[in-house]
């Protein structure tokens, strides 16, 4: 897992390179030499379809998720084993969520890929294509944390 963690931020980190040079160089011909580049807001939808998706499986995958952070606190502060049960029962939810997206993801492109982006001339699906992925991701993690905490000590800390 942590080679998946090290890639999703190497992604993630390019992929917002991506969006923050393409916004620049959109506004630098758009405004500066009154040529704008019509082609650059589909490759900004890629890469911020790529930073968002990724990276927030990313996120999971460090558990830096701040609603998730804030609800086992709460239970923490009354008792260790309790916030251990809630913890894998959150873990189950995300994963049932993420099967969910992961699906809805795979509809999604099947949906989409006959259809192409106007000025790059590449299937629509590429927008969405970070969807599935990580949702699987998310998915994979949390089942991943699930069984661990069963198989060592039924969810407990």
């Amino acid at each position: 897992m942590n080679r998946v963690r090290e890639s999703l931020g190497y992604v993630g980190a390019l992929s917002t390179l991506v969006v923050w040079a393409v916004t620049t160089l959109q506004v630098i011909s758009r405004y500066v030499t009154k040529k704008p580049m019509a082609f650059l807001p589909e490759i900004c939808t890629l890469a911020f379809g790529m930073m968002i998706f990724l990276g927030s499986a990313l996120v999971h995958l460090e558990e830096g998720h701040i609603g998730f952070d804030l609800v086992m606190r709460a239970v923490e502060a009354r008792r260790q084993r309790a916030a251990a049960i809630v913890r894998c029962a959150l873990h189950l939810l995300i994963a049932a969520f993420s099967l969910f997206l992961l699906f809805s993801g795979v509809q999604l492109l099947r949906e989409t890929q006959p259809s192409k982006m106007p000025l790059m001339g590449i299937s629509n699906a590429w927008k969405y294509a970070s969807l599935p992925v990580g949702s699987l991701i998310i998915a994979l993690g949390s089942l991943g944390y699930v069984a661990g905490k069963a198989s060592g000590r039924g969810c407990e800390p």
